[in-house]
């Protein structure tokens, strides 16, 4: 049933299902809707509908001191035969004055009630009879029945003071002021009273035991319909609220003795979507909001209770109807539509059908997912992903480039200085008329300081100079000999020439091994900043693998190191044997795949949607977590494949061979599986939802926790599977389908089509067959204890030889059924239809049989 506005400011909708006395005229089963609105109230200013959101109708609240008894009476009545007015907050004194009493008022319309406040006082036992003693100066005074008379031993306020001890109430009424320790009144106050209380109590109707089967857990005959009233008689109203009454509270705000407000002149309206009364029921129809045999009409409100609640300076409002249903499930009410409107003000019912029609008709509207653009989707993710990773690439190419210009421009000025101190070094010579040694002569600076650096990654090693820092100390050592060796020879100037440039050599060499260092320096800070980017990022992610379409294929090389985590995308694999081959995290959208060899390959997580696996042999592949939308599977293999989480969602997959296959959470909704195999497959949970699997072979297979909704199982063969706790709802439709020997507890197949469905001998423990369509099913010889066939149609079934205790056909329209042999023991039939039934041999001790009328 689809309830619309579902979460409206101010106001929410409520229901209740409830049905009148065994053989009266109200005897069958009735909703009954409820608006409660919040609405604020502020001394001198219009009362208006509040802005609260999520509002949440209740059952039975306490103050928050239980001392203080309930506070707000349940929004799930039936029916309260009178309006009722219920206050809640505390007493304010006149301002600026002292007394020691004062009196508080509250009228709703035409309708008034006063209540005395006194100060607390004690009784005066001294005389004949009890009095009470003067009061002292009163203050605030909360309004609850644990300040108005009574006390542990009155029934009709066991809240209440004064029944014995010496204190006083302080609340009274202004026409049966407190004399003595009567017990006979009513409590002062304006709140609410609990339902076990003896002035609700006893229109309950309870009749003792006797008979109690004939209407739990309904109204019993003598239910007197003022027990739904909250309130004692003096607060109720004849004829109900119209909705703009003038409101006055007397002494009930701390600055305004006088507040007067009024209701906020809005009515509430509720319209339904029913079904004819000629229709079967289902709860396969929710949701269907549109048929033309739908009738859409209006449930008439009254406003029965006014809550105000003077503290919070808020007013709580509830509208209520009842009208007739024939389920009480609803299964009739297609949908709700209901709202607030000024009573000035009579909206078209199309209003409210337009309302309800809106969401459904904005589904219609959608677009229907295109495939091939989801897949356009993906494959631009992914090409971004791409360009991310190339961006990044230049990047850390850009930063190595600019690092080795650097150590460049360094060397040649290091160059630049070597070369003039070696002319300068020559030229002195060439002065002295001394020959240039030929050591010397043969060093070119150019060449010692010459040290190759790439401008992209990778860097290369170090050591590439053309003239290494030996031979240039090799140099410098022989200038120093030739030096010391010459000393006859050569003028000391000279000597000292030669030893100073031997020195500069020296000087050079250390300077020629600290740039020989440069090219290692700046690998290893590559590799650090390489490192450190690519710690941000999946693993691979960096890593050129990319097979493009067209490209050769290294099948050596594919077979010994495999392709995980590779772009193939639209890569042509067919006819190729890769067996074994790991295509983890593969992008793969495209891919074809046609008649290849794929045996025991490991695609976990790989993307293959739209590829093109016609053909192809997956026995023993690893499919888990694998995405395969709108990939092409015809005459594929996947017997014994792991298929954990794997997406075959909407996939033609007639035919296909899923023998021995397992895994947990693999997606077949909305896939074509006629005549499929999944002989012997062993799969937790997995999805078959809308899936058309007509003809298919699910024999001895293990699907626990298995969803079919709304799937199409014509014919499918179930023999000796295990299905516990399988799903098939939605109107799953299983007409023809053989189940012997299946193990199915705790099944739920609520609204499915088991027409001439075969269950012989199954295990169908527990199982809910709720609003099922069973025509010519056979039960024969199953367990079915605690079984429910609520609201089901059972016709020209077979359930012998059963074991049907516990089991549940309520409401149920059993027509030309065998029970005979079965074992009905406390099996209930409430409200069931039995047509030509029989019961022949059958164990029918502690059942219930209460059958519907006309039965």
């Amino acid at each position: 049933m689809k309830v619309t506005p579902k979460q409206p400011p101010g106001h929410a909708l409520g229901w209740c299902v409830h049905r009148g006395p065994p053989n009266s005229d109200a005897a069958g089963f009735r909703v009954t809707f409820f608006v409660r609105a919040v609405v604020s109230i502020t001394p001198f200013e219009p009362p208006v509908i509040s802005d609260l959101e999520n509002i949440v109708p209740t059952g039975d609240t306490p103050h928050d001191d239980p001392a203080h008894g309930l506070r707000y009476p349940s929004d799930f009545v039936p029916r309260k035969p009178f309006g009722e007015v219920i206050v809640v907050g505390t007493a304010h004194p006149p301002v600026g004055q002292e007394v020691n009493r004062f009196p508080v008022r509250v009228a709703v319309g035409d309708w008034r009630k006063d209540v005395i406040v006194h100060g607390d006082r004690q009784r005066d036992s001294g005389g004949l009879v009890d009095v009470s003693g003067p009061a002292a100066i009163v203050g605030a005074m909360p309004l609850t029945f644990a300040r108005a008379f009574g006390g542990a031993g009155v029934a009709a306020n066991p809240l209440g003071c004064g029944a014995d001890g010496v204190r006083v109430p302080n609340l009274e009424l202004a026409a049966q002021p407190i004399t003595g320790r009567r017990s006979d009144v009513d409590p002062a106050g304006f709140g609410s009273i609990p339902s076990d209380w003896p002035q609700r109590r006893q229109h309950a109707g309870m009749p003792g035991k006797t008979g109690v089967a004939a209407w739990w857990p309904w109204s019993p005959p003598q239910f007197d319909e003022r027990f739904w009233m909250a309130t004692l008689p003096d607060q109720w109203v004849e004829g109900y609220f119209h909705g703009d009454e003038p409101v006055e509270l007397v002494h009930l705000h701390p600055e305004h003795a006088q507040w007067r407000t009024a209701l906020p002149g809005q009515r509430a309206r509720v319209f339904l979507l029913r079904l004819p009364d000629d229709m079967p029921l289902s709860s396969a129809r929710r949701g269907r909001l549109v048929d033309a045999e739908a009738r859409f009409e209006e449930v008439p409100l009254v406003l029965d209770t006014v809550f105000i609640d003077a503290d919070a300076a808020q007013m709580t409002l509830v509208w209520r109807g009842s009208t007739p249903v024939r389920s009480p499930k609803l299964l009739d009410i297609l949908g709700v539509s209901f709202g607030l409107e000024p009573l000035d003000e009579n909206r078209d019912p199309r209003h409210y059908l337009a309302l309800l029609l809106a969401e459904e008709n904005e589904a219609a509207e959608a677009a229907v997912p295109d495939g091939a653009a989801i897949k356009a989707e993906i494959e631009a993710a992914i090409a971004a992903g791409e360009a991310e990773r190339a961006r990044i690439v230049a990047e850390m190419e850009a930063e190595v480039a600019k690092a080795a210009e650097w150590a460049q421009t360094t060397l040649r000025d290091a160059e630049g200085r070597a070369g003039t101190d070696l002319a300068s070094m020559s030229a002195d010579l060439a002065a002295r008329g001394i020959a240039v040694p030929e050591e010397l002569s043969r060093f070119r600076p150019a060449d010692a300081l010459r040290i190759d650096l790439p401008a992209t990654v990778p860097v290369a090693s170090p050591g590439s100079s053309a003239v290494n820092v030996s031979e240039i100390l090799t140099l410098a050592s022989d200038l120093r000999l030739r030096a010391a060796s010459a000393e006859a020879e050569l003028p000391a100037e000279m000597r000292e020439a030669m030893v100073k440039q031997a020195a500069q050599l020296e000087e050079i060499s250390e300077f020629v091994g600290d740039a020989e260092k440069i090219p290692a320096l700046l690998e290893a800070k590559t590799q650090e900043t390489k490192a450190e980017i690519e710690s941000a990022f999946p693993p691979g992610f960096l890593v050129n693998r990319v097979v493009k379409p067209g490209e050769s294929l290294d099948l050596e090389a594919i077979r010994r190191d495999g392709l995980a985590e590779y772009d193939v995308r639209g890569v042509d694999f067919s006819g190729l044997d890769l067996g074994g081959v790991s295509f983890r995290g593969a992008a793969a959208a495209g891919a074809v795949f046609r008649r290849a060899g794929l045996a025991g390959a490991d695609f976990t997580a790989a993307n293959l949607t739209g590829a093109d696996l016609t053909g192809a042999d997956l026995t023993g592949a690893v499919l888990e977590q694998t995405d395969l939308t709108e990939a092409v599977v015809e005459a594929a293999r996947f017997t014994n494949c792991r298929i954990g989480g794997t997406i075959l969602r909407g996939l033609a997959l007639a035919n296909a061979d899923f023998s021995g296959a397992t895994g947990q959470y693999a997606d077949f909704s909305g896939a074509e599986l006629s005549n499929a195999v999944f002989h012997q497959a062993r799969l937790d949970q997995p999805d078959f939802a809308g899936a058309r699997a007509a003809g298919a072979d699910f024999s001895r297979a293990f699907l626990a926790k298995a969803d079919f909704g709304g799937a199409v199982c014509t014919d499918a063969i179930f023999d000796d599977a295990s299905l516990p706790n399988v799903r098939a709802r939605e109107s799953a439709d299983f007409t023809g389908a053989r189940l012997h020997r299946v193990k199915a507890d705790d099944a739920s197949w609520t609204t499915s089509i088991l027409d001439r469905a075969d269950f012989q001998d199954a295990d169908l423990r527990r199982n809910d067959f709720s609003e099922c369509s069973l025509d010519q099913t056979n039960l024969d010889r199953c367990d079915l204890a605690s079984a429910v066939f609520a609201d089901s149609g059972i016709h020209a079934a077979a359930m012998t030889d059963a074991n049907l205790i516990r089991a549940s056909f309520d409401r149920a329209s059993i027509v030309d059924v065998r029970f005979d042999g079965s074992s009905l023991f406390e099996a209930g039939f409430w409200d069931a239809s039995l047509v030509r039934t029989t019961f022949a041999g059958c164990n029918v001790r502690r059942a219930t049989i209460s059958l519907a009328k006309g039965s």
